[in-house]
């Protein structure tokens, strides 16, 4: 029996209340997160001449000024860690396993190729998951203050949101969806049943229509990944690679001139890449079938 098939079927009942209502507290956690780090940038950039209410004003522009977004962000993604572990660390206790292997946070034991396949072969997933996005938008508009980011931001910290955009949602989303929701899901239902019920949740924490429905697309793979190499790592990674490459190919279409569609060489290449790199990971993941199989 490998580590996989142990994490899923322990003797000890599942119970699922804990996730349901754990997720119900994250959710709070990460609006009141947003809310604390709201109110630290309005008391920080408050004019010695303004008053709270004139400041409050012009709070929403602030939030999407570099440093403030990046803050806020930061702050937003500690609750998930927080409750992930928590609940993680009790959830170990009730069932005498460790917390590393509730949470899924082993390495797994797969090879650099792999590793490379999923990571690029989860770019086709990210461009199958944008068309529901673009629907939504045609009716829905989103936000473009994210974008405004970008036209504004320097170099530097350009650089920086790149970074803090992909790593604090790559690790803090995993730990909590991947590791905490999933993982406790699949020992009470099929793998199909609890990565559709995860993917589902994590759409709902992203708010904007738009991005809950890119998020439910992305989930179902990322949580594919992480049940079968029985680790958030790889979903972890392939999540940071998507969230950093998409925004950096938005600051360099903003601000350093990259044509919205690439060459009809470089777009052959790349995605004659992409694809192998996608069908290769699939070839990986299908070597089980046991999608509907119940846990035992």
């Amino acid at each position: 029996m490998n580590d996989q098939t142990t994490a899923g079927n322990e003797s000890t009942p599942a119970r699922v209340w804990p996730v349901i209502v754990l997720t119900i507290v994250a959710f709070i956690a990460v609006i009141l997160a947003q809310i604390v780090a709201s109110l630290a940038v309005l008391f920080a950039t408050k004019g010695s001449n303004e008053t709270f209410a004139e400041a409050a004003g012009g709070l929403q522009q602030k939030m999407f000024e570099a440093p403030n977004f990046v803050f806020s962000l930061a702050v937003s993604g500690i609750p998930l860690i927080v409750v992930g572990l928590t609940g993680g660390w009790f959830s170990a206790m009730r069932q005498g396993a460790r917390l590393k292997t509730r949470l899924g946070l082993s390495v797994p034991n797969i090879s650099a190729t792999t590793w490379l396949a999923f990571v690029l072969g989860s770019v086709p997933v990210f461009l199958v998951a944008l068309l529901p996005a673009a629907a939504i938008s045609q009716w829905i508009p989103g936000n473009e203050g994210i974008l405004d980011l970008y036209r504004n931001a320097d170099l530097l910290w350009a650089i920086v949101m790149v970074a803090v955009v992909g790593v604090v949602p790559g690790v803090s989303e995993e730990l909590f969806f991947r590791g905490f929701v999933q993982r406790r899901l699949l020992k009470r239902y099929s793998p199909a049943v609890a990565i559709g019920m995860t993917s589902v949740l994590f759409g709902l924490i992203h708010v904007a229509p738009q991005s809950i429905a890119l998020a439910i697309v992305m989930g179902v793979w990322l949580g594919v990944i992480a049940w079968r190499t029985d680790s958030i790592w790889p979903s972890a990674l392939c999540h940071t690679f998507v969230n950093s490459g998409w925004n950096a190919y938005q600051f360099g279409r903003l601000r350093l001139g990259w044509p919205d569609i690439p060459s009809i060489w470089v777009g052959i290449v790349a995605g004659t890449l992409l694809v192998i790199a996608f069908v290769w990971s699939c070839r990986w993941l299908s070597r089980r079938s046991d999608w509907n199989d119940a846990p035992t």
